[in-house]
């Protein structure tokens, strides 16, 4: 039957994402921002002129959807980045993966109709 076809492949591309979810490395929720300051030192030439210090930082939502930001030490700046990548990957893994389930199950329903002979 072509619905059980359909819904066999589906469920097929479900599982292969589900698979690719055991390779996502470690992750964290959040935006990497640059963002310019002023050090405070009353000798400092860079402040001086007007330049600030650009130092970066994660930003994220936090269960009252405040905006916390954390800083990002410069030894770790490329692996806080990665992290974020990873997180978008996993999110946008998860989406698929509840696309399909939806897919599936509207199937299902549309099968079991047509076996019991309804339109």
């Amino acid at each position: 039957m072509d619905y059980e076809k359909n819904i066999n492949m589906l469920k097929r591309m479900r599982d292969a994402r589900i698979k690719k979810l055991g390779e996502v490395g470690p992750f964290i929720a959040g935006t990497v921002v640059e963002f310019g300051r002023v050090c405070g030192r009353e000798n400092c030439r860079k402040c001086a002129k007007g330049e600030r210090h650009k130092t970066q930082q994660l930003t994220y939502k936090d269960d009252q959807q405040k905006t916390v930001c954390v800083y990002i030490p410069v030894d770790k700046i490329e692996e806080v980045k990665e992290w974020t990548k990873e997180y978008k990957k996993l999110k946008r893994l998860i989406a698929e993966i509840g696309d399909l389930q939806e897919q599936i199950l509207k199937r299902h329903v549309t099968e079991k109709r047509l076996k019991r002979g309804r339109p």
